[in-house]
């Protein structure tokens, strides 16, 4: 079986890393966080996050997204106008069908505030593993700060700031790739 591993996670993948590390420990060699939410503070939720957090309006609201307001909020999330072609847009449409949305508001909704500040808790309370947090500067939904908290409360945590990337820093700067695998390599 395996026995070590390596986590690499974006936005809320942050919560099973940092719980399975919690749980794992000696088990997790690295883990990389992309532009995980606020589980550890730096900033409340984004507002379409509260509005999914409602009940009742979260479903009215996630079930009357058209196919053009989901195009435009990940082509904003990013900082290159070619990151989100119509073809990759085209596939994230196909797979948000009632099941998703359904997945999503479940999500939103579990991780209420001492849910999440426990998942990093148990965390920090463990040692954790050696973590870096890769962070586009220009993501619209969670400010640099967020990074920071990661850095603060997580023992020997480190930032990688991404200059002119968004909330997916791969789709904009692809180098960051480049530079994950190199952390997993090191």
């Amino acid at each position: 079986g395996v026995h070590e591993v390596q986590l690499v996670t974006h936005d809320w993948g942050a919560a099973v890393a940092l719980a399975f590390s919690a749980r794992n420990p000696g088990r997790v060699r690295r883990v990389v966080l992309c532009n995980p939410p606020p589980l550890l503070g730096g900033s409340g939720w984004p507002r379409i996050v509260r509005v999914w957090r409602t009940p009742a309006l979260g479903e009215l609201v996630m079930g009357s997204i058209p196919k053009w307001t989901l195009a435009r909020a990940l082509r904003r999330s990013s900082t290159r106008e070619d990151a989100w072609p119509d073809a990759r847009v085209d596939t994230v449409w196909a797979h948000f069908d009632q099941g998703t949305q359904r997945a999503i508001l479940r999500l939103v909704r579990s991780a209420g505030e001492s849910t999440a500040a426990s998942a990093g808790e148990s965390t920090v309370a463990g040692g954790g593993s050696p973590t870096t947090v890769i962070w586009g500067e220009a993501d619209p939904w969670y400010p640099p700060a967020v990074a920071d908290a990661y850095a603060a409360r997580l023992p020997g945590a480190t930032v990688e700031l991404v200059a002119r990337a968004g909330h997916w820093p791969w789709l904009d700067r692809p180098e960051v790739v480049d530079r994950v695998a190199a952390l997993l390599e090191g």
